[in-house]
């Protein structure tokens, strides 16, 4: 691919990186400012093969492909950080005659996220033992003597709110340790899913009962005791648990599963509700953090819009997915799908 002289001249003024790649994914031009980012010269990169300088399975794929695609983040060895994106470069005949990759130089932004991090981290750390010592508290009011209607009114409302804020800590937490840049290693320790599906559901009849539903448990009670960081997952499923009775009506029923799927060798948990359904819309972000479905029957519901991250980010963490199924008007099912590769080899040693 031949470039223009003037087209040459206005890449190389960029103070964003640059790499023109032709249709044989060579190298044709290297401006200033990615020699100067990689701490490498043009020379020495000109003609070599794009694949060979930046070795990446995503920037390979993006390659073959005639749409522009955003690849991943790149890390310099003095420690900047750039977003890329590849765009195609098309002929007068509009048929593709090469690429360009385009570096943006993201540092600042990274710090300052990482900043905001650890400060919220920190703030969410520092007012859990105030909001454990307020929830104790607002518990024994009642050991000082009878309370009337209106006060015990007043102690429900204190300790319901003070767990809501306990709550939303714990979530901020957790999603301090789950981020993507964060350094968080999952514990993966034997867990007994059957015992561990078990006390979460018990944990939840109670405030299903408030409402009139049902809490069910469908579990194979044949499962293997697997290697899983059983502290996060258990949180996940709790989320699930937790908005399913949120969302889901009065007399509704929930149903909680937990399986191995034999054809692609996983462990699937579920959460089923007979609630209002999501729409397609509303399921493609639904697991983005501080997403909440508008919608004129939740309007009472309180929520964080954090809880549905978590669970796809401990998902995530042990190498599998989740997802939603849901059709307006008939229920949700919310899926944990965890490969059990590695994982029931625990489950191996301890039915020996």
């Amino acid at each position: 691919m031949a470039l223009q002289t003037s087209e040459a001249a206005i890449l190389n003024s960029s103070l964003d990186p640059i790499v023109v790649i032709d249709k044989q994914r060579a190298i044709v031009l290297f401006n200033p400012a990615a020699e100067q980012a990689f701490a490498i010269t043009a020379e020495d990169v000109l003609g070599r093969s794009v694949e060979e300088i930046f070795v990446s399975p995503a920037l390979s794929q993006a390659l073959n492909g005639t749409e522009t695609a955003s690849l991943v983040e790149w890390t310099t060895e003095a420690g900047m950080t750039f977003a890329s994106r590849l765009s195609p470069v098309l002929d007068v005949g509009g048929l593709p005659n090469g690429h360009l990759l385009i570096f943006h130089d993201i540092s600042a932004h990274k710090e300052q996220s990482q900043n905001l991090r650890t400060f919220v981290g920190t703030l969410a750390h520092d007012l859990r033992s105030p909001l454990t010592y307020m929830q104790g508290f607002a518990s024994m009011i009642s050991m000082v003597g009878t309370l009337n209607e209106k006060q015990k009114g007043y102690q429900d409302k204190i300790i319901g709110g003070v767990g809501q804020m306990a709550d939303l800590v714990e979530k901020v937490l957790d999603i301090r340790k789950l981020d993507p840049d964060g350094n968080y290693r999952l514990h993966r320790e034997p867990c007994d899913v059957v015992h561990m599906v078990s006390e979460v559901v018990s944990n939840h009849v109670s405030a299903a009962e408030k409402k009139g539903q049902k809490l069910i448990s469908d579990v194979d009670q044949h499962l293997p005791i697997l290697a899983l960081d059983e502290t996060m997952l258990r949180r996940a499923l709790q989320n699930l648990v937790d908005n399913a009775i949120k969302y889901t009506p009065e007399n509704g029923t929930i149903t909680v599963a937990a399986k191995t799927n034999k054809d692609n060798n996983t462990l699937v948990l579920s959460v089923k509700d007979t609630g209002y359904g999501i729409s397609p819309e509303n399921q493609k972000k639904l697991f983005a953090q501080f997403q909440r479905i508008r919608r004129r029957e939740h309007f009472q519901v309180k929520g964080s819009g954090l809880g549905l991250y978590i669970v796809k980010a401990v998902a995530s963490r042990h190498g599998g997915s989740a997802w939603v199924e849901s059709e307006e008007g008939k229920g949700s099912t919310f899926f944990i799908s965890l490969p059990l590769e590695g994982a029931n080899l625990v489950g191996a040693e301890a039915q020996k």
